[in-house]
């Protein structure tokens, strides 16, 4: 009893903390115009979002806003989401999909807009998996799209039509040097544009900096940390293998569990949205299992039982790649869960079946095949400890299966 109210205390400390996290103070408009304060969970859409959730102030109960009951939703600083009807291009920008045509394809949608800078024009953005487009309006005229569209053309040439080649309609830069030009903002300027976030925000500011000093305000520009990690891995694993082929003399070899040690390194990178939580890792590492066991066999002679050592001596750069999630349970403290395809690269002796006098019966090349590994871990700061689990096969023999399974208790520091 005392066991569960224990469990029950940590998951709703855990719960608590995890909430403060992602629940942040905030407010939206509501379709006739009132503005509400409340707490928003900031999920850091990595595109753009058609609801959100909240809670009133003061109140435990989760409610849900949408863009059918909701004009604008904002956390200041960090994000500002408006509703707006827009003509929208939705031609792919997959290269194998790429049209023929030169000219935008609109169709008018009703979309939560990420505002960008707000000031004298207005800059706002539109993701959505395979596309991504800008917007913009000055002094509050009809929000219209930044044009940006590549597609596909075929050049006229010594009477005859070349292969297929990639075009850019890049029309945002002549939208920009007509409704945004001001002082030093000119064709030179506009000419040096991407058609991205950064390029754009940059060239909005420039612009509401030049009309007015004091009505520019970047809605949310703030730089990402490092995205990658470098962290130092070392530990201890309990390693257990067994052979076996119901078909041969050599039958079953049971090696058991053996303790060893593991050192390797890992690259992690943080995937640019939803608060960080995602990452990608490749981690190698350097691992070991030798063993050697003792039993009776049929002999290969049929003149009775032999006597016969399976000895294994293997080594190996196991590397795990994988995804990992994280719960943040307050700024220096977070948990963690992976999981990774391994793959292992070994150039061990082979297994061998010999006599007592060291004959040798039968080889086993190590040939080690990919698998899988599941782990969840604890970081504080720059230390970490991580539970894992591997299972694989180190052969790839015709009637041979292998059981190699490794749970590893791995310690981390972070480099960077």
């Amino acid at each position: 009893m005392k066991k569960k109210i224990f469990f029950s205390v940590i998951f709703i400390a855990v719960f608590k903390l995890y909430a403060q996290t992602t629940f942040q103070k905030g407010y939206f408009i509501t379709k006739s115009g009132e503005k509400i304060d409340c707490l928003i969970k900031n999920e850091d859409w990595r595109y753009n979002p058609t609801k959100f959730t909240y809670q009133l102030l003061n109140s435990d109960q989760i409610k849900t806003g949408n863009i059918e009951t909701v004009q604008e939703f904002s956390i200041p600083t960090k994000f500002k989401y408006v509703k707006k009807e827009v003509d929208i291009d939705k031609s792919s920008d997959g290269v194998e999909n790429l049209s023929t045509n030169r000219t935008p394809s609109f169709q008018k949608e009703i979309l939560f807009l990420n505002h960008l800078v707000q000031g004298e024009a207005n800059l706002f953005s539109y993701y959505k998996p395979g596309l991504q487009r800008f917007f913009y309006d000055v002094n509050d005229t009809n929000v219209k799209q930044l044009i940006y569209k590549r597609y596909k053309f075929s050049a006229f040439k010594n009477g005859y039509y070349q292969n297929e080649k990639i075009a850019k309609n890049e029309r945002f830069k002549q939208q920009l040097l007509k409704d945004l030009n001001c002082n030093d903002l000119n064709t030179n300027s506009v000419k040096r544009l991407d058609y991205s976030k950064q390029s754009l925000v940059n060239y909005f500011v420039k612009y509401n900096t030049c009309k007015n000093p004091n009505t520019s305000l970047v809605v949310n520009n703030k730089k990402k940390k490092n995205q990658f990690h470098l962290y130092l891995k070392g530990g201890v694993s309990n390693t257990s293998l067994e052979l076996k082929n119901p078909v041969s003399v050599f039958g079953t070899s049971d090696f058991g569990s053996k303790i060893g040690f593991r050192i390797g390194a890992e690259l992690e990178y943080i995937l640019p949205f939803n608060n960080d939580k995602w990452g990608l890792f490749i981690k190698p590492t350097y691992q070991s299992f030798s063993g050697e066991v003792e039993a009776l066999r049929d002999d290969i002679l049929m003149v009775g039982d032999l006597l016969v050592k399976t000895k294994v001596d293997y080594s190996s750069i196991e590397v795990p790649v994988g995804v990992r999630h994280y719960f943040f349970l307050n700024k220096n403290s977070k948990i963690f869960a992976n999981i990774a395809y391994v793959a292992d690269f070994s150039s061990s002796d082979p297994i061998t079946f010999s006599r007592e006098n060291g004959d040798i019966l039968n080889e086993l090349e190590i040939n080690p095949t990919s698998g899988f590994a599941f782990g969840f871990g604890f970081r504080y700061k720059k230390f970490s400890i991580e539970l894992e689990y591997i299972k694989r096969d180190i052969i790839n023999a015709v009637s041979w299966n292998t059981s190699y399974s490794a749970g590893n208790i791995i310690l981390g520091y972070t480099i960077f």
